[in-house]
């Protein structure tokens, strides 16, 4: 079942929109060091998608959730990608419209990709192809069942996160909802 799910997530669909603005025609533009860039980019994206939903699988839903659960689930992923992002010269982030940590607010450019995930469930990455041929990958994040013991109703988030993020927007998700997206910016280099 896991490798099912595995190989399924290494299956991406890629698009390029019409709609963001400057972008190639097509994915058949990509040379073959920015395809080779892009499908590195892909596999890792992957890599770490099933990181986190391995380690969001592994809480029990009997304990209590604390800071601790939090730095042995959550940010693993969050420094996993900090470190792919800086061994390779990307800038790499995590985006949200319901976002707990202000620095995961996205910018303007980064709205239409999260509208297009809202409306496609089955949408699993977007990729913007500018004309001097810098890559910008998304990759959606979903809400999976666990995630809900900190993203889900808003008075059952464990204390910590009400002290630590008092402005905090990242709750009312469903399992299987659009949480957010990853974001790569891969240069022309």
């Amino acid at each position: 079942m896991v490798l099912c799910r595995l190989g399924l997530r290494l299956v991406v669909n890629i698009v390029i929109l019409a709609s963001f603005s400057p972008v190639a025609s097509a994915q058949s533009e990509l040379n073959p060091l920015q395809k080779a860039k892009l499908d590195k980019a892909m596999a890792k994206l992957s890599e770490l998608s099933q990181m986190r939903e391995n380690l969001a699988a592994s809480i029990d839903p009997k304990q209590e959730i604390t800071q601790q659960t939090f730095a042995q689930t959550c940010m693993p992923v969050g420094k996993a990608l900090k470190a792919w992002s800086k061994s390779q010269g990307y800038q790499v982030k995590q985006i949200s419209e319901k976002y707990r940590n202000s620095a995961h607010k996205p910018a303007a450019q980064d709205i239409d990709a999260l509208k297009a995930f809202a409306k496609q469930q089955d949408k699993r990455t977007i990729t913007k192809i500018a004309n001097d041929g810098s890559i910008t990958l998304y990759q959606r994040i979903n809400t999976v069942t666990s995630c809900l013991h900190c993203h889900g109703e808003k008075d059952k988030r464990p204390q910590f996160i009400k002290d630590t993020y008092p402005h905090d927007k990242a709750f009312g998700f469903e399992p299987g909802q659009l949480r957010g997206a990853f974001v790569v910016s891969i240069p022309t280099r």
